[in-house]
């Protein structure tokens, strides 16, 4: 599931540099099949960040967080794919915090949202018994 769209980008990213930096056949436009891959690997990121204590993808509409973090991914993305402001790309700060807050709302240290159930608790494993001789009973 993306939890951001093209337009979500469009609002962040200058028009400009999105051309810049996702239009490949140099038409004028981003090329819909990178943003798509932008998209795809941001929502990506989030999820393993946060698959082991709920179940991802999130249905839309995603948690706030979830939505915000992956725009930031994408953004970072976008900014490093043909490194568009050089060393200084300025999602890299952001996304670093969105790494580490992900983090710790995967090991359960922080919540994600209010009234967000999760489906494991963190360290949990599903076990199903076994019988000695390979069945379950």
């Amino acid at each position: 599931m993306a939890y951001v769209t093209q337009t979500d980008i469009e609002v962040e990213i200058p028009a400009p540099h999105l051309v810049d930096a996702l239009d490949d056949d140099r038409d004028g436009v981003p090329d819909s099949n990178k943003v798509d891959e932008v998209i795809a690997r941001a929502s990506s990121a989030v999820d393993a960040f946060l698959g082991g204590i709920y179940s991802v993808p999130f249905a839309d509409p995603a948690p706030a967080p979830v939505k915000e973090a992956a725009l930031i991914f994408a953004g970072e993305a976008i900014c490093q794919r043909r490194q568009l402001f050089g060393d200084a790309n300025p999602y890299n700060a952001r996304a670093n915090a969105w790494r580490l807050r992900l983090g710790d709302i995967g090991k359960g240290k922080e919540p994600l949202a209010a009234g967000l159930a999760r489906n494991f608790a963190p360290g949990a494993a599903v076990t199903e018994a076994a019988a000695v001789d390979g069945s379950t009973r």
